[in-house]
């Protein structure tokens, strides 16, 4: 995701239902401004505590030029960096769900303890985010206020939704080549089932990647919203105690027999409404 998480990682139960799979999704995706992170909770990588990742950044590439699907997601994330190769480190990403990538500068950051097979998972899904430079610009300019807080969850969702694809398809086509084991599932297996789009953000994605765009939406665009949507105003509040009017007319005179009477229906009156 846009340096901030975005999906949770498989736990190697093959588990494909909504249910399950927004349960794994939980704890894993946000993001952040141009730049995207894919939360997952694979097991560590061979590299783990050993003071360096089990993988390079010549490994990841070494692994996209030997295979990665038809996605072709080095040479467009290149195209959208400038023409330059992005880099891809080791490191904490925003959110600590697996990586995240910061499009401006065209850096991936993929968390520690990471295989092989894992890191270039990763790096698919955050090369995709990459190539999509130009669009999250559009899907976050929300200052003229026209932009609502839902739509700007779900357009920032759907731009990262083509990297969850890409992975399942990537990894579906080159795990053997990349040196993944055989047991080895997709880190986007839980989105695997999802139908489209509106069934993946419906279903599947967790609530804490949504709340992360969310939160950006927040702080970069509330101010602009209520300002162009401010909402109604309020009615005036009744002042506490106030009676209804007492009752005018020819009848007036029966407050001898019934006046009493009428001021506690008044009063009925007057409790009913509140």
């Amino acid at each position: 995701m846009l340096n901030g998480p975005l999906y949770q990682e498989e736990d190697g139960n093959g588990s494909g239902s909504p249910g399950d799979a927004a349960s794994d999704a939980a704890d894993s995706f946000p993001d952040s401004p141009p730049a995207a992170t894919t939360s997952c909770t694979p097991s560590p990588g061979p590299g783990s505590g050993s003071g360096g990742p089990a993988w390079t950044a010549k490994d990841i590439k070494s692994n996209l030029d030997t295979c990665d699907g038809g996605t072709n997601v080095w040479s467009k994330a290149k195209t959208a960096n400038g023409g330059k190769d992005p880099v891809i480190q080791e490191g904490s990403s925003v959110i600590g769900s697996g990586a995240s990538v910061d499009t401006d500068a065209g850096v991936i950051t993929i968390d520690p303890g990471k295989s092989k097979c894992e890191a270039t998972q990763y790096a698919v899904q955050e090369l995709t985010n990459q190539s999509h430079k130009a669009d999250f610009g559009p899907a976050r300019d929300c200052g003229g206020g026209t932009m609502s807080r839902e739509d700007y969850i779900r357009g920032n969702e759907k731009i990262e939704y083509d990297g969850v694809h890409n992975v399942n398809t990537a990894f579906q086509a080159c795990k053997a080549k990349w040196g993944c084991a055989d047991t080895a599932t997709s880190v986007m297996d839980w989105a695997k089932s999802a139908k489209d789009f509106d069934d993946y953000y419906k279903n599947y994605l967790g609530q804490n990647h949504k709340d992360y765009y969310g939160n950006l939406w927040d702080k970069d665009c509330k101010a602009a919203w209520d300002k162009k949507n401010p909402p109604p105003a309020a009615a005036p509040a009744k002042a506490p105690g106030s009676k209804a009017p007492a009752p005018s007319g020819d009848n007036s005179g029966g407050s001898d027999n019934g006046g009493a009477n009428g001021t506690d229906d008044a009063d009925d009156s007057d409790d009913s409404s509140t």
